[in-house]
């Protein structure tokens, strides 16, 4: 190791900023600047950002440095995974082709619920990422899809959770929901946004379902 490669090393990572360009595009001294902060990859020349060793070591650091790393190493799973299981809302920066890859969006989500709404159509609409989603965050269940948003295990999960979800589950479901699993207070909201969503003239179904969650 040269003695300028010692001497970057020794600094922040912040110290590639100001380096010539040929130590930008030094593998060994942007592998070293990266040990301090992965982002630094911002700073490496455009050949290393598309190095997947590189970013491998950057985003394993800092899940962010993804988006500094070429399209083509955004579109590769591997890099993908480590990137959203250290940080899920990562995801965004992730190719449009791994936001419909079941594995990608598992991980993504079970670090954070809440980035579901940067997965594709389809996986909104995968039963098994939408429980696992909304068990982290209850208000995932806002990106889940409009079949999932009536389906009594997601809404039931999602509720628990966080009782403010209410607001996105299908108001229809609530009374087929396992009422124990919740305070008075709660079952009283449940009541509120019910009421709220039904019709005023049906006085009967109002006084059925009111007994129902609050008895």
């Amino acid at each position: 190791m040269t003695d300028e490669v010692e001497a970057l090393a020794a600094f922040s990572s912040f110290a590639l900023s100001s380096a010539p360009e040929r130590l930008k595009d030094d593998k060994e001294v942007v592998l070293l600047a990266l040990i301090n902060n992965g982002l630094a990859l911002r700073e490496a020349s455009e050949r290393l950002k598309d190095d997947k060793e590189v970013v491998l070591r950057a985003v394993g650091f800092h899940p962010f440095a993804l988006f500094y790393a070429s399209e083509r190493l955004k579109d590769n799973k591997e890099v993908a995974l480590i990137a959203v299981k250290g940080n899920g809302y990562i995801l965004n920066s992730v190719s449009k082709k791994l936001r419909n890859n079941t594995s990608v969006i598992l991980a993504a989500v079970k670090n954070s619920g809440k980035v579901l709404r940067d997965a594709s159509k389809r996986l909104k609409n995968d039963k098994k990422v939408a429980l696992i989603a909304v068990s982290n965050n209850g208000l995932a269940l806002e990106h889940v899809s409009k079949r999932l948003q009536k389906d009594i295990e997601i809404v039931e999960t999602a509720l628990v959770n966080n009782i403010e979800s209410l607001i996105y589950c299908d108001f229809k479901v609530l009374p087929q929901i396992n009422l124990s699993l919740f305070t008075m207070e709660q079952r009283e909201k449940m009541y509120l946004e019910f009421s709220k969503n039904s019709s005023e003239d049906d006085i009967f179904l109002l006084a059925k379902t009111k007994r129902h969650f609050l008895s």
